[in-house]
């Protein structure tokens, strides 16, 4: 029994330390990337920020669409199994099969250049989006090595791994400020860090699974099948999770003027970075309600769940309220004055806060409680409303119609997520879900009418002492839970 619990105890040790590592590793290589766009976006300008804003998110969209939800497949076989010969043929077929979805990508990204330039650039810009193809492999090359170094608990390969792309580009950024930024210079740039960081990194990851003792393999039939046969059910949840990230973006590119592109860019991005926040959470509470459903003990998740509700959603609301009242400041600081009449998107997009912060509470308990199915239903329906949405609005009103559909289909998405919670879990969430929302609908209020923030401070935190929202004795509640 104590060798068990021992065993146990090592697990979960290994679980922290992976996760704070992950976690530190995240945040890094985001805030590198939102750097690096500020650096853009200020040095650029708004025309020229735009057009490296939809390369990016055209080299995104390509490998989302090639990668067949590989990647997490690798992650979840390499990771039941010890067996370094099964590994090493895990490895090598599932590499083989990617390489050629990926290569195929590429390819076809060369091949539609002409097209996505008339879409998207009026025509110009076709030799950036044909080299912009290296940054898709480069991109391909980090994810599928972060893959097998998650399955292996190895994080030496997740950290070399992001390392070598969001901070080279930002460092790459920074020093030309010495000459000249230019979209010219930086595509060029950055195709070079990509083809050299390609090939560098392969390098390291094949002596990384050497040193392990794991030989590669022929690729087999077999084993690609059998990736395949697992992948394929991920990959519309994973497309429709990180397709969100673009389809609003490409849609103002192709409807819309530049300055929409940005404006939408860096009010986007200042939301962004508030989420990272909230990440620890997501990575401490998913294994714990996990663990928690499996040992059948619903009062205490019960208690998690409403606890976490009440936190997150004040925290969320507080966030939002800061860039709802300080927009043009924060803009103006951040990317220049060129970008204050990006203020109603920021406006627009940080009420959107309140909703996407809380799918780091809702998305943990679906997922742990073996109802990933249902959340992964509820984001391509999401998906879908926010693409038809955007057809019709951006159009019409461009980047403010892309934030109003970002607010609503996040609206939804949360609101449908909660009710399912409910139906399935019966967390009770009813009164939480009141007070909460009681908050939100203040900082509506609020900015109808023009209050001053500190008025508004002052009422909120009146409204959440005298609904109880907080409480040092729920706090302590919650963290001996969490450890436990």
């Amino acid at each position: 029994m104590k060798q068990s619990i021992s065993a146990y105890t090592g697990i979960y040790k290994m679980f922290a330390k992976n996760s704070v590592i992950n976690f530190a590793n995240s945040f890094f290589a985001n805030a590198s990337l939102f750097l690096t766009n500020v650096c853009l976006a200020r040095f650029l300008g708004s025309d020229e920020y735009a057009v490296m804003v939809l390369l990016m998110n055209i080299v995104g969209t390509f490998v989302i669409f090639s990668n067949f939800g590989v990647t997490d497949a690798v992650t979840k076989f390499v990771a039941e199994t010890s067996d370094k010969v099964k590994i090493g043929k895990l490895v090598s077929s599932s590499g083989f099969a990617f390489f050629l979805f990926i290569t195929g990508g590429a390819l076809l990204l060369v091949a539609s250049a002409g097209y996505l330039s008339k879409l998207f650039f009026g025509g110009g810009n076709t030799l950036y989006i044909r080299l912009s193809a290296s940054w898709m492999l480069f991109v391909s090359i980090v994810l599928f090595a972060r893959s097998v170094g998650m399955g292996l608990h190895r994080m030496s390969i997740v950290i070399i791994g992001d390392l070598v792309h969001n901070p080279t580009r930002l460092l790459y950024v920074i020093a030309l400020l010495l000459f000249g930024v230019s979209v010219g210079n930086i595509v060029v740039g950055w195709t070079i860090i990509s083809i050299a960081g390609s090939l560098g990194l392969l390098v390291y990851f094949y002596y990384f699974i050497r040193r392990l003792g794991i030989c590669f393999y022929l690729p087999s039939t077999k084993e690609i099948k059998k990736i395949l046969s697992y992948s394929i059910y991920l990959y519309m949840p994973f497309l429709s999770v990180y397709m969100i990230k673009h389809v609003l973006t490409l849609q103002l590119g192709a409807f819309s003027s530049n300055d929409e592109v940005s404006f939408f860019s860096v009010s986007m991005s200042l939301v962004t970075v508030s989420f990272l926040v909230f990440v620890p959470v997501a990575k401490i509470l998913m294994p714990t309600i996990s663990r928690i459903y499996d040992l059948k003990e619903y009062p205490k998740m019960e208690v998690i769940a409403k606890i976490l509700s009440k936190y997150i959603g004040a925290i969320s609301i507080l966030i939002a309220a800061f860039f709802c009242f300080y927009s043009k400041m924060a803009l103006g600081f951040i990317y220049g004055n060129m970008y204050l009449q990006a203020a109603p998107v920021l406006v627009v997009l940080s009420l959107a806060i309140f909703f996407e912060t809380l799918k780091f509470f809702t998305d943990p308990f679906l997922s742990g409680t073996q109802h990933a199915k249902t959340l992964s239903v509820i984001e391509i329906i999401r998906l879908f409303a926010m693409t038809l949405g955007g057809f019709f609005v951006i159009p019409a009103y461009g980047a403010l119609g892309a934030a109003i559909v970002f607010l609503v289909t996040a609206a939804f998405g949360c609101g449908l997520k909660i009710v399912m919670l409910e139906r399935m879990l019966k967390l009770n969430l009813f009164a939480e879900t009141i007070k909460i929302i009681s908050l939100f609908v203040i900082l509506i209020v609020a900015l109808v009418l023009q209050v001053n923030f500190f008025v508004f401070l002052i009422t909120e935190i009146m409204l959440i002492l005298l609904l109880k929202l907080v409480s040092f004795k729920e706090i302590k509640t919650i963290t001996k839970l969490l450890m436990s």
